[in-house]
């Protein structure tokens, strides 16, 4: 969420804005959006990307044993 939330949140605030839609409704879509793209980003890249880190770091940590 901390890696979207800032870019995301401040082009939609800024759109919005500036087609005269309140603050506070754009900085509702800002985090309804931020939240919805941290959840696809954790479920499609986050989760599938760590089993295949970790096995790379638990072959390399093998290796540096023997």
């Amino acid at each position: 969420l901390y890696l979207v939330h800032q870019n995301i949140g401040y082009v939609i605030i800024t759109k919005m804005m500036n087609v005269n839609i309140p603050k506070l409704a754009a900085a509702l879509v800002a985090f309804i959006v931020s939240v919805f793209l941290a959840r696809l980003m954790y479920t499609y890249i986050e989760v599938k990307l760590s089993k295949y880190v970790k096995l790379y770091l638990n072959n390399k940590l093998k290796e540096a044993r023997i």
